[in-house]
């Protein structure tokens, strides 16, 4: 598939990832796909192959080998594509590294001619319907907003009457695609500590059934505490500390819902997730036997993540969130020579990378003096 085929298809958002399912034998599992990302090759089988799927781009690997679930370490926007090559089976020998499919991407490189684009993608939550689950516990719909926009331009480099007159030596490519996103995270039902039980009165606490939860003294043969509520001298500070750590419930679930008697505590989100995604490069025709280029991928990407520290988003102290900076950068020089009309040497020199990183957004709010 080619770059000018890639945008007369009709997709969910700005991710490449989103054509394969268009292949006979290909399913795709995710529902996402809004933007690039370095999650992309989740949820992808091949002809019921579920082995990791191999993704280059340029005719380098272009993914975290040691991850098993092999995030990309940048991925180029739509608009910097030349063409896609997905092989599903039988492939040669050096795409034989995965079990799954192999998944090729070329970049585009400058003509003699200038090309450019530029686009803009708009989503948000006032065109969705909410979900049956939020309607069912009156929980409004989490913001879902995302703003994409980008350019891309590619010609030749040429100064008129002294240098690359003919427009044939020197070539460049560039694009640009920055996504402003708010990434939804589902709702999350919990049980807190209610005021009472922080205060040692369990006389309310009951389980699933409804029954009394029976709080027993280890100090009196596990005999049951008068009332079920624990004298104020034996309830223990730090116990206590931890309990009200915790937020107080916000919420009554009545009969007839999953968490009647079970949960007290809901909450759901979204946080931003900026990225910026970078594509340079630059051909070279020296002579008719030597021409190559060098190309540079690169993404940033800045990702507040909620309940992954802890299952709520706020405390008594402040937000619960955290921070997950996953830039990657991508480098490949590649030089071909014709010695002879049947003897060519190309070589090739590939480097990705990323960094892969967490930080409390509020580090006060889990500080050891809590």
């Amino acid at each position: 598939i080619d770059g000018s085929q890639l945008n007369t298809e009709a997709i969910k958002g700005r991710d490449m990832m989103s054509y394969m399912r268009l292949l006979p034998g290909v399913v795709d599992t995710s529902t996402g796909r809004d933007a690039t990302g370095g999650s992309i090759l989740g949820g992808l089988t091949f002809n019921g192959s579920t082995g990791i799927t191999s993704f280059t781009v340029d005719g380098v690997i272009d993914m975290d080998t040691g991850c098993s679930s092999c995030f990309a370490h940048f991925e180029p926007n739509i608009d910097s594509i030349g063409e896609v090559k997905v092989l599903t089976s039988n492939y040669q020998a050096e795409f034989g590294r995965n079990a799954g499919g192999a998944i090729s991407v070329v970049t585009k490189s400058g003509t003699q001619q200038f090309h450019g684009s530029g686009w803009w993608t708009h989503r948000h939550e006032e065109f969705n319907a909410n979900d049956f689950f939020n309607n069912q516990t009156g929980l409004p719909t989490s913001r879902y907003r995302y703003n994409i926009a980008g350019w891309s331009l590619g010609g030749p480099i040429f100064v008129p009457h002294h240098f690359n007159i003919a427009k044939t030596k020197l070539f460049f490519f560039a694009s640009q695609e920055y996504t402003n996103q708010l990434s939804t995270f589902s709702n999350q039902y919990k049980s807190m500590p209610t005021q009472l039980e922080r205060n040692g009165d369990f006389s309310k606490s009951v389980n699933g059934s409804g029954a009394l939860i029976v709080v027993s003294d280890p100090l009196n043969g596990n005999a049951p505490f008068p009332g079920n509520v624990i004298p104020q001298n034996r309830i223990n500070g730090w116990g206590q500390a931890m309990l009200n750590f915790f937020p107080l419930p916000n919420a009554f679930f009545p009969q007839g819902t999953p968490q009647y008697l079970q949960d007290n505590f809901q909450a759901a989100g979204s946080a931003p997730h900026p990225r910026r995604n970078d594509i340079a490069r630059l051909d070279v025709n020296a002579t008719s036997k030597l021409n190559g280029y060098f190309r540079w991928g690169h993404d940033a990407d800045d990702w507040t993540e909620l309940f992954q520290s802890s299952q709520f988003l706020t405390s008594s102290k402040g937000s619960l969130a955290q921070d997950h900076p996953n830039p990657g950068h991508g480098y490949v020089a590649s030089v071909n020579y014709v010695f002879s009309p049947t003897l060519i040497n190309q070589f090739t020199y590939g480097l990705t990378r990323n960094n892969w990183a967490w930080f409390e957004t509020n580090p006060a709010a889990v500080d050891r003096s809590l």
